[in-house]
């Protein structure tokens, strides 16, 4: 992998949702790659300004992706998770 491929969205997101879950990130099921299009992702919050933001359901999660990279994981019923920002 490249520089840039290890600081996507997409790495961002498995790696929170694996330590939410207390598993490797190769242990997810569904993956990730099968709920959404992770290249989309990618591309998606590259192109962002500022303040946007994109969200997602994966799992029993709610994932919200900002244009920082900074993930933000949040149980479906609500409750908080810790919010990461991998640089």
């Amino acid at each position: 992998m490249t520089g840039n491929e290890l600081n996507s969205p997409t790495i961002a997101v498995v790696g929170s949702i694996a330590d939410k879950e207390g598993t490797a990130p190769t242990d997810l099921h569904p993956p990730l790659h099968d709920v959404i299009d992770t290249d989309a992702l990618d591309r998606v919050v590259e192109s962002f300004s500022e303040n946007d933001s994109i969200q997602f359901q994966y799992l029993e999660y709610t994932v919200t992706v900002y244009n920082n990279n900074e993930v933000e994981v949040l149980t479906v019923t609500g409750a908080k998770s810790e919010c990461e920002n991998p640089s």
